[in-house]
């Protein structure tokens, strides 16, 4: 019984380390996504010009040059959309 417990403990710490050493780095890309998904809920929502603003800051995230430039795009608009 013991030596069972330490296999499962053992299995699940190995587990959990693929899992964090599998994670990838953001990129624009993912940022994107994530305004363009708020741009869906606002299109659900009946809310047509924030649905335009979240494509339009999707756009702009996506071709960023860098990941830092996405995030300051995602910044500005929920500054702009959510204050």
């Amino acid at each position: 019984m013991k030596r069972l417990l330490i296999v499962l403990l053992v299995s699940c710490l190995t587990l959990m380390l693929d899992v964090h050493a599998a994670k990838r780095e953001e990129t624009q890309k993912d940022v994107a996504e994530r305004i363009a998904l708020d741009g869906k809920r606002a299109a659900d929502r009946g809310d047509a010009r924030g649905a335009k603003d979240a494509q339009t800051a999707s756009d702009r995230a996506r071709r960023s040059k860098t990941v830092e430039q996405a995030r300051q795009v995602e910044k500005n608009y929920n500054k702009d959309n959510f204050n």
